[in-house]
């Protein structure tokens, strides 16, 4: 199993404390038992991204709501995914592009959000709980797909696409990061159109 930068350090201090305490106490019993726990929420696989212009899923979960929003009078579709701590918590780039913005601590609700081109991620967590690590820098070049930070728990992703983009998820799907196609063009139409 493939784990995180993140989860590598984690694992090292725990395996630490599991050493110095094998030698003074019998506490060792609950940090033995916490390792294979911080491994299995700081696994990284590795996520194979389709080469088609569309916006992929940026994180794992479902989608709990798909609604409308406006934003400075820009119609957009909100799509929001909710992670669990069974899921994988590795965030991913949605798409190819350049990040424009990156705000934080917006208010109560929006600890991070970031614009990729049009596209508008809004990461929801309460202040006080920054559960959100992010490599996500502005004017740089991302490519979909790419590693751009993990989840230390669990958290919800508002990814927000112009609404000229057709959606093609809905409510309560379950979403693969970097894998499941949020909107954009899909192949198979292409291929039906071709073959009709």
């Amino acid at each position: 199993m493939r784990i995180s930068r993140e989860g590598k350090y984690t694992v090292f201090i725990l395996s630490c404390i599991v050493g110095i305490d094998l030698l003074f106490s019998r506490i060792w019993v609950i940090a033995f038992f916490l390792i294979p726990i911080v491994m299995i929420l700081s696994r990284d696989p590795i996520r194979i991204t389709a080469k088609k212009k569309a916006i992929f899923s940026p994180v794992d979960g479902f989608i709990s709501d798909i609604s409308e929003d406006i934003i400075d009078s820009e119609r957009f579709i909100k799509i929001t995914i909710r992670t669990n701590f069974y899921n994988v918590l590795r965030n991913y780039s949605p798409t190819t592009g350049v990040v424009k913005k990156i705000e934080s601590n917006i208010n109560d609700d929006t600890y991070l959000s970031i614009t990729i081109d049009d596209i508008i991620l809004k990461y929801l967590q309460p202040k006080h709980k920054q559960t959100l690590s992010h490599s996500y820098i502005e004017n740089i070049y991302v490519k979909v797909g790419q590693p751009m930070g993990m989840y230390r728990f669990t958290g919800v992703v508002e990814v927000l696409i112009p609404d000229t983009i057709p959606v093609v998820v809905l409510k309560g799907q379950t979403m693969v990061g970097a894998e499941t196609v949020l909107a954009g063009q899909v192949l198979y139409q292409e291929k039906e159109i071709n073959n009709a």
